[in-house]
């Protein structure tokens, strides 16, 4: 858990050093609600928590592959789907209101790519 927690604000860091560069939505300020804390979110909140839970699941998925503890390798899978499902949850919700930039467009394809990925493991 702590590799995943350093992963995960490590992304959110380097997310928010990209978007005092470069914008990815042109209505970062619009909500929608975000099930990684089930409650309504500026858009900007959901795109750092897609890209900080996919970071997460991928370590996480790592690690299931070397744990060999049973009652980990379960709590791991739970946690995988769960975050799995939060993430195209995310992805839908941002989708239905978020108004990408150019560069907000391929961040969104190269997130969907990556979920893809993780579903296939």
């Amino acid at each position: 858990m702590l590799a995943q927690t350093l992963v995960h604000e490590a992304t959110h860091q380097r997310f928010s050093g990209i978007l005092d560069c470069v914008a990815v939505v042109r209505n970062p300020e619009a909500r929608h609600h975000s099930p990684f804390v089930d409650a309504e979110r500026p858009l900007g909140h959901i795109v750092h928590g897609i890209l900080s839970f996919i970071n997460d699941v991928h370590v996480a998925g790592r690690h299931l592959r070397v744990e060999r503890d049973p009652a980990e390798r379960a709590r791991i899978e739970r946690y995988v789907a769960l975050k799995t499902d939060q993430l195209r949850v995310a992805e839908k919700n941002l989708l239905e209101a978020a108004e990408p930039t150019e560069h907000g467009a391929r961040l969104l394809a190269g997130c969907r790519s990556a979920i893809d990925r993780l579903d296939r493991g």
